[in-house]
């Protein structure tokens, strides 16, 4: 049986800075983009502000 790999992502800054809200978004992007290219099956992901 070929069962498919789970995944999450977590994405994270360290700062209070507005302008880190963006990589935020680029961060979950690119982590979804890897799960997706790798058919893993994504489960749950995490924000830490």
């Amino acid at each position: 049986m070929n069962k498919k790999s789970k995944a999450v992502y977590y994405c994270r800054v360290s700062t209070d800075d507005d302008s880190q809200l963006s990589s935020i978004a680029s961060q979950k992007s690119e982590s979804v983009k890897v799960i997706e290219d790798n058919h893993w099956q994504l489960v749950d992901g995490y924000i830490e502000m």
